[in-house]
This record gives C-alpha cells, sequence and structure tokens, in this order.
C-alpha cells in the first residue's frame, strides 16, 4: 500500500461515508466523490472518534508530542520487514496517517523507512506539518 492508496481509504471517515478520488495539487477540481456511500455515516463517525483517541488519550499511539488547537484523528503502524520469524533485527517502516477533523481539508499519511521507534517516529513529522500549516 502506497501512503497515497492509505490517504485515499481514509476519506469515508472525513465525508461520512464517500471515497474521494485523491487531488495532488491545489489547482485540481477538489473533492470529486469517486464511491458513493461505501460506509454508513453512523460507522464513520464511530471510527472518527476511535481515531480521535488515538491521538488525544495518553494511552494513544500518536498521544506525543501534544498539539494544542488541532483536533486531529489517525493512526498509527509499524511494518516489520523480516526475512523469517527468527530475524528480530529487520528493518521497521512506521506509518502515521492523520486529518484534522475541524478542517477536513488535508490529510496526510507518512511513512518512513527504517526507523528505531516504529511509528513513533513518524507522528512528530506529521504533527509538525500541521503544526506550520495552521
Amino acid at each position: 500500500m502506497s501512503p497515497l492508496h492509505l490517504a485515499v481509504s481514509y476519506t469515508p471517515f472525513i465525508t461520512g461515508g464517500d471515497l474521494i478520488k485523491p487531488t495532488l495539487t491545489s489547482e485540481e477540481e477538489p473533492e470529486q466523490v469517486w464511491k458513493e456511500s461505501i460506509i454508513s455515516e453512523e460507522t464513520a463517525s464511530i471510527i472518527t472518534e476511535d481515531l480521535q483517541e488515538v491521538v488525544n488519550d495518553s494511552e494513544g499511539s500518536a498521544y506525543e508530542p501534544r498539539l494544542e488547537g488541532l483536533t486531529l484523528a489517525g493512526k498509527t503502524g509499524t511494518a516489520e520487514l523480516k526475512q523469517s520469524l527468527e530475524d528480530e533485527n529487520a528493518q521497521e517502516n512506521g506509518w502515521f496517517i492523520a486529518w484534522d477533523t475541524e478542517a477536513e481539508d488535508l490529510v496526510i499519511s507518512m511513512m518512513v523507512e527504517d526507523v528505531e521507534n516504529g511509528s513513533g517516529d513518524v507522528v512528530p513529522l506529521v504533527k509538525n506539518v500541521f503544526k506550520e500549516l495552521k
């Protein structure tokens, strides 16, 4: 899965169920519905609330660093690139996807290869983009 594919797959949570065609530049026509109502509005709301807890709950995997003034929802992930089950020192790629639930005009999906701390290395990078754009 590419970061773009991941970002597109999260658009139903933002739109209340519609899958949005990706736009890569501001010159493109924004928010074109690609597939309508692929999940219910209720399901989108439940998942969004859960993904807000990933960022807002002190036990959430994307809690640190805290950013005041942003209402982010997101999901972390770490991919281990093991050659075998016994491979304990395998490379890890860290992932984090997030959006501001108040603005809903930007989704950031980022993957960083060969991280030391899994997705924990990626969360601050994504949050810094939101902070700079605020």
